[in-house]
């Protein structure tokens, strides 16, 4: 093989590693912009894992949250709250306000009575104003510990490839320039 034909070839392997790192970096893009466009508009995010509210928001949707003061929802709205223990997020209907308890009574699209116990106005997070279903799954997965190292790693790996090509075409620029010499 010819010196020429060696570096046209080692061009054409460069350019296949420069345009595999630029999909690694767009992927990585794609992958995040559900996590956070959301977040950059000023939603919170909630991932539908139970049918407690299908047909609505189906189990695997991802539903935007957006902040409400209590005293602004009304029966009818879709709210978002924090458990009884403060922690996981419940997404159900809104049917009765009883503000001089402060507190809403709930349920679920899906379910065939009330919830039994009533929900307290600081205990809202916020009305359900948009879900993209089977987005929540992807959602789901992005933010778990596997999620994050799988970004991780393309980020990284596009990094190196990058890196790696830019070395390789230095190194045959000087070698280009001293034989031009």
């Amino acid at each position: 093989m010819t010196k020429r034909s060696e570096t046209k070839s080692g061009k054409g392997l460069s350019a296949f590693w420069r345009v595999l790192s630029i999909v690694l970096y767009l992927a990585v893009i794609v992958l995040l912009i559900p996590l956070l466009l959301p977040k950059l508009l000023g939603y919170e995010t909630l991932h539908v894992i139970s049918g407690s509210m299908e047909p609505a928001y189906p189990v695997g949707s991802m539903v935007l949250i957006d902040e409400i003061e209590p005293e602004a929802v009304v029966p009818g709205d879709v709210i978002a709250f924090a458990d009884s223990l403060g922690g996981a997020l419940t997404l159900h209907r809104v049917t009765e306000v009883h503000a001089d308890e402060r507190e809403f009574v709930t349920k679920g699209d899906a379910n065939p009575i009330e919830d039994i116990f009533p929900v307290s106005f600081d205990s809202l997070r916020g009305v359900a104003v948009r879900a993209f279903p089977r987005l929540g799954g992807l959602y789901a997965l992005l933010t778990s510990v596997w999620g994050k190292i799988l970004i991780a790693v393309m980020v990284i790996v596009a990094a190196l490839i990058s890196g790696g090509v830019s070395r390789k075409e230095k190194t045959e620029e000087t070698e280009e320039s001293k034989t031009l010499e």
